[in-house]
């Protein structure tokens, strides 16, 4: 029988003592002499079932699996098969530290005797099996069957290339999905934050700044020279500076159609108008009705090339021309003082708003360097004249409502003694001055830096203008500096020459009964409704009836009072003197203990607003007068948002 070694399964010679493929030591006793091998039949068996099988039989008769295969299986993995010499070298390789196995002999009967190995292994492992790829395998001959030692399973490489390729792809996945949000947020940017609140886009043309180009009546000629601005904020806000005050407001735009409401001491006002072609027309009422009130923006505060408005030149317009401007070089009475305008100046009357009969303003008057109509007033450097008279007010400019301020040195021309203040509002560039003498005030407002020229307080023109103001007024005749009254100066509290009836606005009574307020319930007004210019027309003592209603409007309440209105600093201060209170089903209550309460305010648009900050708001909006009285109408809004409805009369 041929020796085999039984570290590798090699062949060995019989007097081999060592193996020439692995070299492992053969066993003394196994060393022969060389005689010829005597064939040795060897029975084999299934490797999975253990039955016994033919020489050269590939399936098993009894479980039907491959012979060859069952070779193969990690049940019993054979040792590291045989390679010939031309492939292998045997110096590569580690014999396992593992004592010498016997050569398998397998059982001497005929009967089948299965081998001393483990049951038969589900199908289900053998696809976790890697086969180890070899260059060669050695097979035995066919009447051998050779069962090697068991060994360690083999790990096929091809598992972490597997692993490493399914590492690649989560880098691949993460900087899709980065892609994607980069992607998603530059889309966001222009879609989502463009659309606001109110309907307005990111980038809407109503957003920003708008500067006042000019305002007037839509059914006058002449503009107005106030200063007024819009800031439109994003989320249908902003900020509407007018007249020295800023407003809150809200806005809305839907296509070209604009509509703003103003919001003021509780008090708001609405205004309807279109944004087209980069201009913004605001209408405080009916745009057809000649006493609507018209503002015009545009973003740098130019005159629009096409503004709708009255020209100049009265070539349109239901109130007739406009008055036409005197050449300098001559004397120009208003009718409530005059003044001389140089060579190159150009004097522009302007229409009184408040006359049925187109007559002229005679408390205000504009001087033109070099224009040629009002139009240049916009342009050119100008100088406006104000005046007022012992029953009007003028407020003094607030240098808080300027930039750049910085105050003059006092400045006497001719007769006069004025005081002011430089400063700036949206770039232009203003001089004012004032004057409060002798029941007497003069305010100029002096545009003295434009693109189209300049002019200073040291101008030989400038100063001859204001030396050349004189008072003409009816009341008041002579110069400002020393009035000559030519009828005895009316008492405080009486209207002698005003059209107003001449009553008694001082020595006013508190009112007895509720009963003396009984035309308030008559469908006709009490008297000519008239628009209040100024404080003068609050000012003195009234008697007052208040009004509390409930949710359904039902009278509950009366109050019984007086107040005296007082200007003080340019505003009015109104003061309560409580009287009684009627509740309805109760028993009158006595106030007269009560410790007087005082509302500090102003005139405001041809109303009267007046601040208590633990009351609330007094507004007086109505005036009407008769013969022999007066009469007002108003509301006093509470902290907690209760109206009461105010009623005034005198004597």
């Amino acid at each position: 029988m041929a020796k085999i070694c039984s570290v590798c399964g090699a062949p060995l010679a019989d007097n081999a003592k060592f193996c020439e493929f692995c070299g492992s030591p053969v066993p003394a006793e196994e060393v022969q002499s060389a005689a010829a091998p005597e064939p040795e039949i060897v029975t084999l068996h299934c490797e999975f079932c253990g039955a016994e099988l033919k020489p050269g039989t590939r399936f098993c008769p009894i479980c039907g699996r491959s012979t060859e295969k069952a070779e193969e299986t990690p049940r019993v993995e054979p040792a590291q098969a045989y390679i010939p010499p031309q492939n292998v070298q045997p110096e590569s390789y580690s014999a396992p530290a593992q004592p010498a196995q016997p050569t398998y002999a397998p059982p001497a009967q005929d009967t089948y005797a299965p081998p001393a190995q483990p049951q038969y292994t589900p199908p289900a492992q053998e696809v976790n099996y890697v086969p180890p790829v070899q260059p060669q395998q050695y097979t035995p001959p066919a009447q051998q069957q050779y069962a090697a030692p068991a060994q360690p399973q083999y790990a096929a490489p091809t598992q972490p290339k597997a692993q490493k390729k399914k590492g690649k792809a989560l880098p691949i996945i993460l900087i899709a999905v980065a892609a994607l949000l980069i992607i998603a947020a530059v889309i966001g940017c222009f879609v989502w934050p463009g659309w606001l609140k109110g309907g307005a886009k990111a980038d809407d043309p109503i957003l920003g700044e708008w500067i006042g180009a000019y305002s007037k009546f839509v059914g006058d000629s002449s503009m107005s020279d106030d200063q007024f601005s819009l800031t439109v904020k994003k989320n249908g806000k902003g900020v509407s500076h007018r007249d020295d005050f800023d407003f809150d407001m809200t806005w809305t735009l839907d296509g070209e159609d604009f509509t703003m409401q103003e919001s003021f001491l509780g008090i708001t006002m609405d205004y309807t108008g279109t944004l087209k072609d980069g201009v913004l027309h605001l209408y405080n009422g009916d745009p057809t009705d000649e006493w609507t009130y018209e503002y015009v923006y545009t973003r740098d505060g130019s005159m629009p090339s096409d503004t709708g408005a009255v020209t100049p030149s009265g070539d349109s317009g239901s109130k007739g021309d406009t008055p036409a401007p005197s050449q300098g070089g001559e004397e120009y009475d208003t009718g409530n003082f005059k003044v001389t305008a140089p060579e190159g100046w150009t004097i522009f009357p302007q229409t009184d708003v408040f006359s049925d009969d187109d007559a002229l303003d005679p408390t205000r008057l504009y001087l033109s360097k070099g224009g040629e109509s009002e139009w240049d007033l916009f342009s050119k450097p100008y100088i406006l004249i104000t005046y007022a008279g012992p029953r009007t007010t003028l407020w003094a400019p607030d240098k808080d409502f300027y930039d750049n301020t910085e105050d003059l040195e006092p400045l006497t021309t001719g007769s006069h003694n004025w005081t002011g203040f430089s400063g700036e509002s949206y770039g232009t560039k203003y001089y004012f001055l004032f004057e409060d003498k002798d029941e007497v005030q003069y305010q100029i407002s002096m545009n003295y830096e434009t693109t189209a020229g300049k002019i200073s307080l040291d101008d030989p023109d400038v100063l001859a203008i204001l030396s050349s103001i004189e008072t003409t007024d009816p009341e008041f005749t002579g110069s400002s500096s020393e009035p000559t009254p030519v009828t005895p100066t009316p008492d405080p509290g009486t209207t002698a020459g005003t059209g107003l009836p001449d009553i008694d606005r001082v020595n006013v009574d508190p009112p007895e009964e509720i009963e003396e307020f009984d035309w308030i319930e008559s469908e006709d007004d009490p008297g000519e409704w008239i628009e209040m210019t100024d404080t003068s027309f609050l000012e003195g003592a009234w008697k007052v009836m208040h009004i509390y209603v409930d949710d359904e409007d039902y009278i509950v309440a009366y109050d019984l009072c007086t107040i005296d209105f007082v200007s003080e600093n340019g505003g009015l201060t109104g003061t309560y003197h409580w009287y009684k209170y009627l509740p309805e089903g109760s028993e009158v209550e006595d106030e007269s203990g009560l410790n007087p309460t005082e509302f500090v305010g102003t005139m405001y648009e041809g109303s009267y607003y007046g601040v208590n900050d633990e009351v609330g708001t007094l507004a007086i909006h109505n005036f009407w007068a008769s013969d022999d009285a007066e009469y007002g109408g108003g509301t006093l809004t509470l902290e907690d948002g209760t109206e009461i409805y105010v009623y005034l009369m005198r004597p």
